[in-house]
């Protein structure tokens, strides 16, 4: 993560911007691509960034988009989001747990997901992010910070052809 990225997504923290407006920006700055490489082009002028941030963007983030154009740095908006989540989580004694899956995960599995995710951080809370995955061929990879869970079936048959190979 980048210094620049990291003091802006604190900065987001201290001002105590909320999940959903950091959640509605992230949605408009990722569905349209014409958006981050206008607010990043340095032909473009600033009264013109600003116009269009305004147009675009919800009010409460509309200073801090305004900022980034102004300082060209708004090429730091995927970072500053991500950064943004990590802090929020840390700072609610939250864990972020990605869990790569072939089948939907039921209500159950999820919770006791969320639950082992909790005992392994030592968070009171935890946070999955779902990804289907078909690759694996069945089963499912928890990554919990550092740690990986690799229970798929594609791990299990390399596992299982290194041992017959003699590895």
């Amino acid at each position: 993560m980048s210094r620049p990225a990291e003091c802006y997504a604190q900065a987001m923290l201290e001002l105590q911007y909320s999940m959903e407006t950091v959640k509605t920006a992230q949605a408009v700055w990722e569905c349209c691509p014409a958006l981050s490489e206008t607010l990043t082009n340095p032909t473009i002028s600033f009264p013109e960034k600003e116009a269009v941030v305004r147009k675009v963007f919800p009010k409460e983030l509309q200073e801090l988009f305004c900022v980034l154009c102004k300082n060209a740095e708004a090429a730091y908006v995927p970072e500053i989001f991500q950064a943004f989540y990590e802090k929020k989580r840390q700072a609610e004694d939250c864990v972020h747990a990605v869990v790569e899956y072939v089948t939907p995960l039921t209500e159950e599995q999820q919770a006791g997901i969320r639950q082992f995710a909790k005992k392994v951080s030592g968070k009171q809370q935890a946070v999955l992010t779902l990804q289907e995955n078909p690759a694996l061929r069945g089963g499912f990879v928890l990554r919990i910070g550092d740690l990986v869970y690799d229970r798929s079936l594609r791990y299990t048959l390399k596992t299982l052809q290194k041992k017959l190979a003699g590895q």
